[in-house]
């Protein structure tokens, strides 16, 4: 389903919100209601929010002192407040009260002009609803269409302009050629260099004229390339795109602590741009992790439970392969319902987070649902780290069974790097069972033991994990001294999920937090879910990213200080 438009004007998002739950049999009404006042709107003009009240629901109420809305925002609104109740109301073809609807794709054909066009139109009083895309599909799926009749008085209104933007429409006139070249010099001079780009210079220009982005950016180009024939400096600079490794840069470097400002900088862009560089790549990245969606109703809610299972014990920490066989050997079975609820928001986690991931719009990211995707799968992976711990025991015996079956001794007498290839590939195959364990709410999945057991024999089994021939006489090597190989498993609390690569707090980052001001150490800790494992937003901290980015930087700083 398309994104339902966000209603900007607060009295009519209030409206929204007072009228979901109407009869889905009166929905009709209220959209012809809407159609009508769409039609009387002057955008020039103001009018009394009690006003547009009574004239969409029929019900007048008596304000004392009703605020006052313009009829630009008013008429920009009210084809989103018309698909926000359609949408609630789950309208099929034959429930929304017309004998004709169009599609947007109907729409471009009769117009001769694109999506954008009638995107504009929408804002500019074309008021459009939300039905079910098929008659017999579900009602979680729906289309845009408009009604013959919304769609007649639209064009009765704008004349003989006709739709902003539409081919056939006439050309811009001598004074609206002038106020865009006038808007446009204002823009560039009154903002920093490198300053907004010719597509937003020309986007801005456009709403405020009722015309469309390309007339616009074609009246500047031909502008810039008269200026160019006479030797003078174009208003806007041609800068070539940014190729993937640059796009690679950008992110790494924020990823580091480096500031946008710093970014856009280097890269001779505004922040604006490195701030969707950024974002698309997040964006790309949570994509392609392929993550679960919710299957039904309540099936993506963690509950108090699994916050309270993901609170419990003290984060894994890394280890070497004869810690893991002290710690394993000490372990007792874990309790089977803190099991089966650290399991399920585990899974809850996982699918929420695919849940914001589908709904973002590539075209228009939403740096609000990235930081929920991410941080509900910083939680996801503290919970199955932990997950993972309990079940060393478990891991220990298996391989333990594999090495007598062979005849072999026993793990702790083995050599170190063939230890380390052991319980490194029983952890990994541990790792894979646990994302597969889903447990019923009633709790008839069973335990996690019998899946792990499972994928840890296979694991064992394969023939690279065959104990190695005895080595001969070393060959004669020139004397090269070479750096020994770094444990697996001193790092495997921050490797037992894929997104964990780059939405883990870099290494050092939590000991250098502590020698920060208490303010930003306890931002920090609130932010990685330190203290307590629960990862947070920006939104549930109350700060704004801004504010999260200086301390990560401060940190960042702190901690290359002290290596």
């Amino acid at each position: 389903m398309p994104r339902l438009t966000r209603i900007r004007t607060a009295a009519l998002a209030e409206l929204a919100s007072q009228l979901r739950f109407t009869p889905a049999r009166a929905v009709p009404r209220l959209l012809r209601r809407i159609e009508d006042l769409a039609a009387e709107i002057d955008p020039a003009r103001t009018y009394p929010e009690d006003w547009a009240r009574f004239r969409i629901t029929g019900f007048r109420e008596d304000a004392a002192d009703p605020a006052m809305l313009v009829g630009e925002a008013l008429l920009g609104d009210l084809s989103a407040l018309a698909e926000h109740l359609s949408s609630h109301a789950r309208l099929r073809g034959g429930d929304a009260g017309e004998a004709e609807l169009l599609t947007l794709d109907d729409l471009r054909a009769r117009w001769r002009c694109s999506a954008k066009t009638v995107e504009r139109a929408r804002r500019a009083g074309l008021v459009g609803r939300r039905i079910v895309a098929h008659p017999d599909g579900p009602p979680e799926a729906q289309r845009l269409v408009f009604s013959e009749r919304a769609v007649r008085g639209f064009e009765a209104r704008r004349g003989e302009r006709g739709p902003p933007g539409a081919a056939g429409a006439p050309r811009l006139t001598d004074v609206e050629a002038a106020r865009a070249r006038r808007w446009a010099r204002g823009y560039r001079t009154r903002t920093r260099p490198p300053g907004p780009s010719l597509h937003r210079v020309a986007a801005r220009i456009a709403m405020r004229l009722g015309r469309s982005t390309r007339a616009i950016a074609q009246l500047l180009l031909r502008d810039d390339a008269e200026r160019a024939s006479r030797g003078e400096a174009p208003l806007f600079e041609r800068r070539a795109r940014l190729d993937a490794r640059q796009r690679r840069l950008a992110f790494r470097a924020w990823r580091a602590g480096v500031s946008v400002a710093a970014i856009a900088g280097r890269l001779g862009r505004s922040r604006a741009t490195v701030h969707r560089l950024i974002n698309e790549r997040r964006y790309d990245l949570l994509r392609r992790l392929g993550l679960p969606l919710p299957e039904g109703r309540g099936a993506a809610h963690v509950g108090p439970n699994g916050w309270a299972a993901l609170e419990a014990g003290p984060p894994p920490r890394g280890c070497t392969a004869p810690e893991f066989v002290m710690l394993a050997e000490a372990d007792g079975p874990p309790d089977a319902e803190l099991e089966r609820a650290r399991a399920r928001a585990f899974q809850a986690l996982r699918r929420r987070a695919g849940e914001a991931v589908a709904s973002i719009d590539r075209r228009a990211i939403s740096a609000e649902r990235l930081d929920a995707a991410e941080t509900d799968l910083r939680s996801a992976a503290r919970l199955k780290a932990i997950l993972l711990r309990a079940q060393f025991g478990l891991m220990l015996r298996s391989i333990e069974q594999h090495l007598a079956e062979r005849g072999s001794a026993a793990l702790r007498d083995q050599p170190g790097p063939y230890a380390g290839r052991l319980i490194a590939s029983a952890v990994e195959a541990a790792s894979g069972a646990i994302d597969r364990f889903d447990p019923e709410p009633s709790g008839r999945a069973g335990r996690l033991a019998a899946p792990v057991a499972l994928a840890v024999a296979r694991a064992l089994a394969e023939p690279s994990l065959a104990p190695s021939p005895p080595a001969g006489p070393p060959a004669r090597r020139s004397a090269v001294k070479t750096a020994p190989a770094p444990d697996p498993l001193e790092q495997w609390p921050r490797r037992v999920a894929p997104w964990q690569a780059w939405l883990d707090a870099p290494a050092g980052l939590a000991d250098a937090a502590a020698g920060l001001a208490p303010d930003d150490a306890a931002l920090l800790a609130a932010r990685y879910g330190w203290a307590d494992g629960r990862a947070r937003t920006c939104a549930e901290l109350g700060v704004p990213p801004e504010r999260l980015a200086r301390a990560v930087r401060r940190a960042v700083r702190a901690a290359r200080a002290r290596a």
